[in-house]
C-alpha cells in the first residue's frame, strides 16, 4: 500500500469509526421500527422505506452535531445534500430486500437477514457520501472541482 494511501486511511479512521458508532445507535432504531412494522403486516419494503425515514433524521443530526461537525454550509443546504445522499441508499437497500426476498423467500428470518445486508451494502456508499458531500463541500462543491480539473 502507498504511503500516501495509508495516511489517507489514518486520518478518516476516527471519522469512520464515529460514523460506525453513530450507525450502530441508529441501525438498533431502524431495525426495531422495521420489526414493529413488519409485526404490524406492512409489506417489506414499505417497512423498510418507514423506518430508514426515521433512522436517517436521526443520522443527520448525530452525524451533524457529533461526528463531521461541518458548520461551513447552513444546516438546510446539509440536510437537501444530505437527502440525495440518502435517498440513494434508501433505493439501494430496497434493492438490496427485495432481491433478497426474491432469491431467499420472505421468512421473518430472510427479511431480518435482508435489512442487515441492505445496511452492509450502505455502510461504505453513506460514510463516502456524507463526509465528500453532505458535511463535506456538497453537491455544487464536487460540481465545481470536476469543472476546475
Amino acid at each position: 500500500m502507498p504511503n500516501n494511501l495509508i495516511q489517507r486511511v489514518r486520518a478518516h479512521l476516527p471519522s469512520f469509526l464515529r460514523y460506525i458508532a453513530i450507525g450502530g445507535f441508529v441501525f438498533c432504531i431502524d431495525f426495531s421500527s422495521y420489526k414493529a412494522l413488519l409485526d404490524q403486516a406492512f409489506v417489506a419494503w414499505q417497512a423498510q422505506v418507514i423506518s430508514q425515514v426515521i433512522a436517517m433524521m436521526t443520522h443527520f443530526i448525530l452525524n451533524k452535531y457529533l461526528n463531521f461537525r461541518n458548520h461551513d454550509r447552513s444546516a438546510g443546504e446539509q440536510f437537501g445534500t444530505y437527502l440525495v445522499v440518502a435517498v440513494t441508499c434508501v433505493v439501494i437497500g430496497v434493492a438490496v430486500v427485495q432481491a433478497w426476498v426474491v432469491l431467499f423467500g420472505t421468512s421473518k428470518t430472510s427479511l431480518y437477514l435482508a435489512k442487515c445486508a441492505a445496511v452492509g451494502v450502505n455502510i461504505p456508499i453513506g460514510f463516502i457520501g456524507h463526509k465528500k458531500l453532505t458535511f463535506g463541500s456538497g453537491l455544487r462543491g464536487l460540481a465545481n472541482k470536476r469543472q476546475t480539473a
